[in-house]
């Protein structure tokens, strides 16, 4: 046992104490618990990111084409933060969401509209799906997917970290994680594509795997 490894008396301790201290209607509260969570599972989480990696003997990314072509266009709703939105939107830009979406107080005084640039807090915006931005989801995918990878296995994606991510990193591997949930939508989409499915089948494996995010 490595000197970063965590007693189980002392961890069942520093668990019960965190779940005393936590105050249900305190968001910070609740984000710290959750970093707590997924720090001391570490292990855990490195395994399962590394299995998703090396499942299919490829990433998993790697089966989706860099075209699409005759792609339906689709319009997906993603519920994600403000700061997923950001990044998303640097890949693909949303719909302009109508001003009364917003969850801020209306102030007649300010005539300028809200956009996700100028602050907005949208916990939803919708996004076009087609043959046009599919290669780009597919690149943010594997962009976010190896931002997680960074946080919990070695340089080459190899192994499992040995020590646990630091604070600062597992703020970074929460938010890619819930970023990732936020895309199933879209890669549902991206899994219907024709000749997908076959892949897969080819490849002696099932769509289920990515149901594990």
């Amino acid at each position: 046992m490595c000197c970063s490894d965590f007693q189980f008396p002392n961890h069942l301790q520093d668990l019960f104490d965190v779940i005393v201290s936590l105050e249900a209607k305190n968001p910070m509260h609740q984000a710290r618990f959750q970093y707590f969570v997924h720090r001391r599972a570490y292990r855990k989480l490195g395994a399962r990111i590394l299995d998703f990696s090396t499942h299919l003997g490829k990433l998993p990314f790697d089966i989706f084409p860099t075209e699409f072509p005759g792609l339906g266009a689709t319009d997906v709703t993603l519920h994600a933060g403000s700061k997923h939105h950001a990044g998303i939107a640097q890949y693909v830009k949303p719909f302009s969401p109508p001003l009364e979406e917003s969850k801020e107080p209306k102030n007649p005084a300010n005539t300028k509209p809200k956009t996700l640039e100028t602050g907005t807090d949208w916990t939803q915006l919708r996004y076009p799906v087609n043959a046009e931005t599919a290669p780009k989801w597919v690149h943010l995918l594997r962009f976010w997917w190896s931002i997680l990878c960074d946080q919990f296995l070695d340089k080459a994606h190899k192994t499992v970290t040995p020590s646990p991510p630091t604070a600062e990193a597992t703020r970074l591997a929460v938010a890619m994680i819930s970023g990732l949930q936020a895309l199933k939508p879209v890669l549902k989409i991206l899994l219907s594509y024709p000749g997908i499915s076959l892949t897969l089948q080819d490849l002696g494996k099932f769509p289920d795997l990515f149901r594990s995010w």
